[in-house]
């Protein structure tokens, strides 16, 4: 796609709200009970026919809190001085949700999704840093939120599309209350998934409350994915269309990384952190017991476990299948780990005040 998210976020004047934290524009976008991680990722089929579902969450509050102990970069980030209206404090944890489709035609693709921030804010501060967008303006109320929507946004954006590509279209809402921001989002460039801002935005707040459908109980994959990976500090996946799997075989040719696609029907990763230790865990979750052994992944993995464990930042790495998915584990010193690996996981930009100007 021709438009990023840094392009399309500073057309919306939707950044405001998500002021507090670069996590909002990091390339990661992440339960149980209450207000889960889960329990605000609604399916994305709901709304429109989707090659793609992608999801992920973050315990900001629990990185928060633990902040002076974590290393370098990583803790000090947490430091900066923030004007927006939403403090670093008041925030518990990240949820979002995604689907899209893609044309090789047209070397384009459309998607839509939604994030959202919990815990504890002032509607009316933020919505006065809202208003403050000449982009903004409030468009009414949906169970208890107050909704704004960007503006003009029926026009190719900053940083569009190139001579002879086709243009983007957009269209942005964000929800407010007193304990959750949520932030909706569609991008159109040659592919009409008939979804808008303010859909994706009532999508999430109706799963949240039980009303709407939520991905992990409408698709097997992911509802597999979680029970592997459970409630970790950060949890990014996704679960894609097979015949997008093909194209990427096709293009990749022969080897090894084609093998490992063979029947792959979801994939992501968690990260569990605390100060003295770091656990990422991989799980790839197949269409059948046969394919997942095919892939040779945990034969890989395993051989390559003595050598891995020799490093200062790996105590301990392995692989397990468990029917049809495979689980893989690295376990290492937290300030050995993420001191080198900031880059593996998206974590590096968690500054506030980094929106907009680094979105």
């Amino acid at each position: 796609m021709t438009m990023n998210r840094r392009s399309f976020m500073k057309a919306s004047g939707m950044a405001a709200a998500l002021g507090v934290t670069g996590l909002a524009g990091c390339n990661g976008l992440l339960g149980g009970g209450g207000s889960g991680p889960t329990n605000w990722q609604y399916d994305p089929e709901t709304l429109s026919s989707t090659q793609m579902r992608m999801f992920g969450s973050m315990q900001y509050g629990d990185l928060y809190e633990m902040r002076d102990e974590l290393p370098g970069s990583m803790g000090s980030a947490f430091e900066t001085e923030s004007t927006s209206s939403v403090s670093q404090e008041d925030i518990d944890m990240f949820s979002g949700v995604a689907g899209g489709q893609l044309s090789m035609e047209t070397q384009s693709g459309s998607f839509f999704g939604s994030m959202v921030i919990t815990g504890s804010f002032d509607p009316d501060a933020i919505g006065q840093e809202m208003a403050s967008s000449e982009n903004t303006q409030e468009s009414g109320e949906y169970e208890g939120y107050t909704l704004y929507e960007g503006a003009n946004l029926d026009q190719e954006l900053p940083g569009g599309s190139m001579p002879g590509q086709t243009p983007t279209d957009a269209t942005a809402t964000v929800a407010v209350s007193a304990d959750a921001v949520v932030f909706g989002v569609t991008v159109d460039q040659g592919t009409d998934l008939g979804v808008n801002g303010q859909q994706s935005v009532e999508a999430m707040i109706d799963a949240n409350s039980g009303s709407g459908t939520r991905l992990a109980d409408a698709n097997d994959h992911v509802r597999q994915f979680h029970s592997k990976l459970g409630g970790d500090t950060m949890v990014v996946g996704g679960d894609v269309d097979p015949e997008l799997l093909e194209m990427a075989q096709e293009q990749s040719g022969a080897g090894m990384g084609s093998q490992m696609m063979n029947g792959l029907r979801a994939a992501g990763f968690s990260a569990g952190i605390d100060p003295s230790t770091t656990t990422y865990t991989f799980a790839l979750i197949y269409e059948s017991s046969q394919a997942a052994e095919d892939s040779g992944i945990v034969g890989l993995v395993n051989m390559m476990s003595q050598q891995a464990s020799e490093s200062e930042e790996i105590n301990s790495i392995d692989a397990n299948q468990d029917g049809s998915s495979i689980v893989v584990t690295v376990e290492g010193d937290t300030q050995a780990l993420l001191s080198q690996g900031q880059n593996q996981v998206p974590m590096g930009s968690m500054s506030a005040g980094a929106i907009p100007g680094d979105v």
